[in-house]
């Protein structure tokens, strides 16, 4: 699902809101991810986890985890090919799987090994035909 998501953030990344600017695509974002987020578990605010004091910690990784990245690639994407910026963004899945592991120390299952998997090979096989023209 995070790959599917992943794709539904380039495919229409590239097709509205085009010329507003990087901060205010952002925080759009960020505003569909909460409300998504909110629809998922809509019980989280009655359960009482907000006001015993996770707020402080989703606040810190809701704003380094979510919105400079998004601004950042906002910001970068104009100067970069299409290729390029999709394999980077393509790329953040695996190397948060991998950081993870490095990191945290936590476990991987088959699943996620063939989801980086399934994903580095769509980045190979999309770059199969530019490395043919080249040659």
């Amino acid at each position: 699902l995070s790959a599917v998501s992943c794709t539904f953030f380039m495919f229409f990344s590239s097709r509205v809101g085009r010329g507003m600017p990087s901060v205010q695509r952002g925080l759009v974002v960020c505003l569909g991810a909460c409300i998504l987020g909110f629809a998922v578990c809509p019980d989280y605010f009655s359960s009482g986890a907000l006001q015993a004091g996770i707020w402080k910690y989703g606040l810190i990784l809701g704003v380094f985890g979510l919105f400079v990245p998004v601004v950042l690639f906002g910001i970068g994407t104009p100067h970069l090919s299409a290729g390029l910026s999709t394999i980077m963004a393509s790329s953040e899945l695996p190397i948060s799987v991998l950081c993870s592991v490095l990191l945290l120390h936590e476990a991987v299952t088959p699943l996620q090994v063939a989801g980086v998997a399934a994903i580095l090979a769509g980045v190979v096989v999309a770059q199969v035909p530019p490395l043919r023209r080249r040659s």
